[in-house]
C-alpha cells in the first residue's frame, strides 16, 4: 500500500516536473537564446557589453530553475516526513505543495 503510494507520488510529480518545462521553461529558455542572439547582433558593443548583455539574457531562466529546483528539494523534505506520517491532513499538504510549485513557475514564465 505504502510502496504505491510512492510510486503515485512519484509520477504526479514526474508529470509535474515535465508540465512545467513543457510549458514555461521551454517558452523562457526560447526568449533567453533571441535575447542572447540580439545582444550579439549588435556590432557596436564591446566584448564585455556583450557579454554582460547574455548574463542579463540568462536571469530570469536562471531563477525561475533555482526555484523549481529550491521548491522540489523542499517537497522531496516534507514528502519524506508526511510518507512517515502517513495520514489524510499530511497527504493534503503534500497536494498544496505541489501546487505552491506549479503556481511559482507560472509566475516566473510569464514575466
Amino acid at each position: 500500500m505504502a510502496e504505491a503510494h510512492q510510486t503515485r507520488v512519484q509520477n504526479v510529480v514526474e508529470e509535474m516536473v515535465q508540465s512545467l518545462e513543457r510549458e514555461h521553461i521551454r517558452k523562457m529558455q526560447g526568449r533567453m537564446f533571441q535575447c542572447s542572439a540580439d545582444c550579439c547582433a549588435r556590432p557596436s558593443d564591446s566584448m564585455s557589453q556583450v557579454h554582460q548583455c547574455i548574463e542579463r539574457c540568462h536571469t530570469p531562466l536562471a531563477q525561475a530553475q533555482s526555484l523549481v529546483t529550491s521548491e522540489l528539494e523542499k517537497f522531496q523534505v516534507r514528502h519524506k516526513i508526511y510518507y512517515y506520517l502517513n495520514c489524510a491532513i499530511c497527504q493534503y499538504l503534500m497536494l498544496l505543495s505541489l501546487c505552491e510549485i506549479s503556481i511559482a513557475a507560472r509566475r516566473f514564465s510569464e514575466d
